[in-house]
């Protein structure tokens, strides 16, 4: 592992899943940095088993990963990737007491409160990390100090970077191909870059680049994805708005057709009730008029009851020829009064063809048309962002070939590497 100068500001970097602050963060080959419980959720979930094999792909550049020890639980895979040697965050990360972790157990991926702060290693010790770290013959003389002593100088981390080649184990990256623009081992050079012409030893290549190509060319690449990310932004506010403003016009249009429904109700219920009082008023003066009948022949009876029992033959027949008369003369006037009023009302409703398609035709109350597009100031920031890409991938940041060297000039100052034989023996490998 290499250092470099620390950053001054100790940057902390954010999850590629969560997007917030990298909390353990795990490095995956393709170089791409997750929490590890982001990312252990997200391999729980997504691994794929194919072909006799298990692995998982990058959820950023879907490039197939899996861990050294093929044989190891699924659930065990997030923990087993190497923690990002540069995140400041893991370091510093906080307790919720607002204390800070000790580094060497969340290297373990332990969470235990850190007491002490060594200014050579630049790193958070608990006690027993502590002992661990005194009693250590190469670490004995480092000045270790208590937590509360820490000056903000103090916590500059150093920058290390991975220089152990991805495709040979134990082999450090030494060469440069600039024809593949490809770091390399001297063993990706024999066997993968043989015929390259122009290759250079890393040694050699820093001597030559050019300041700030790279660094350019991401700050512009930064801006244009700034300019994606804030386009989205709007449009999504513009989406919700639009929302939001549909959503009250409906209402407001389905309010407006509920008042017009309740005014109509209101309209028919008022006309229904006076034609049922007046049909109703019928109906009870016909009663009236027919009980005032039926009573007076129940009188009537009842006389000539009385007077068949109590009444002398004479009285008998005044009484029955004056109740012949006077019954004669009320029947033809009940005739009279009920003879044009109907005692039959039946009420039926005709409702209107409008709100018979409501209730019986009407499924949906609109239709919802969507047109979508690609803006143009993504479209443009895209193109832009692929131009750089492209360019920072084609230009070398570094002089051309005539001051570099082949790759035979690079095989035949290596001369022979050793290489672990499947019998476990070291073997040599002839590069000239």
């Amino acid at each position: 592992m290499a250092e470099v100068p620390a950053h001054k500001d100790n940057p902390s970097y954010k999850c590629l899943l969560c997007l917030s602050e990298c909390k353990i963060p795990r490095q995956l080959p393709c170089f791409h940095t997750f929490c590890t419980s982001c990312l252990d959720t997200y391999i729980n979930s997504e691994y794929v088993i194919e072909d006799n094999r298990t692995y998982f792909p990058c959820p950023v550049c879907e490039s197939p990963c899996s861990p050294n020890d093929k044989e190891a639980p699924v659930n065990s895979w997030a923990g087993s990737f190497p923690l990002h040697p540069n995140f400041g965050s893991l370091t510093c990360k906080k307790t919720e007491s607002s204390g800070t972790f000790c580094h060497g157990c969340l290297t373990d991926g332990e969470e235990s409160v850190g007491s002490f702060w060594c200014r050579d290693c630049k790193e958070v010790l608990c006690k027993q990390c502590r002992v661990a770290h005194r009693r250590s013959t190469l670490l004995s003389k480092h000045k270790v100090i208590a937590i509360e002593e820490v000056t903000k100088s103090d916590v500059q981390l150093p920058v290390t970077i991975d220089e152990t080649c991805p495709h040979h184990a134990g082999k450090t990256i030494e060469v440069y191909c600039i024809d593949h623009n490809a770091l390399c081992c001297v063993l990706c050079l024999t066997l993968s870059h043989r015929s390259c012409q122009n290759v250079s030893s890393l040694e050699d290549l820093t001597k030559k680049i050019t300041p700030g190509f790279v660094e350019s060319g991401l700050d512009k690449v930064n801006n244009e994805s700034r300019r994606i990310v804030d386009e989205d932004e709007n449009k999504l506010t513009a989406l919700e708005t639009d929302y939001q403003s549909m959503t009250k016009d409906m209402a407001t249009m389905i309010k407006k057709a509920k008042d017009k429904l309740d005014d109509l109700q209101a309209d028919f219920e008022t006309g229904l009730e006076h034609t049922y009082k007046r049909n109703k008023d019928i109906l009870l003066d016909r009663l009236r008029t027919n009980k005032m009948f039926q009573t007076n022949v129940q009188n009537t009876n009842q006389l000539m009851l009385l007077m068949k029992e109590r009444g002398s033959d004479c009285q008998q027949f005044i009484t029955a020829e004056q109740s012949k008369t006077q019954i004669l003369r009320h029947a033809r006037r009940l005739q009279q009064r009920t003879k044009d009023k109907h005692n039959t009302f039946e009420i039926k409703i005709k409702y209107d063809e409008t709100l018979e398609k409501v209730t019986n035709v009407m499924t949906h109350i609109g239709t919802l048309d969507v047109s979508s597009s690609l803006s143009s100031t993504s479209l443009d920031a895209l193109t832009s962002i692929g131009t750089i890409i492209d360019t920072l991938q084609s230009t070398p940041f570094v002089t051309p070939f005539t001051k570099s060297t082949s790759s035979s000039d690079i095989k035949g100052a290596v001369g022979k590497v050793a290489v672990q034989s499947s019998s476990g023996k070291q073997q040599f490998i002839n590069l000239t």
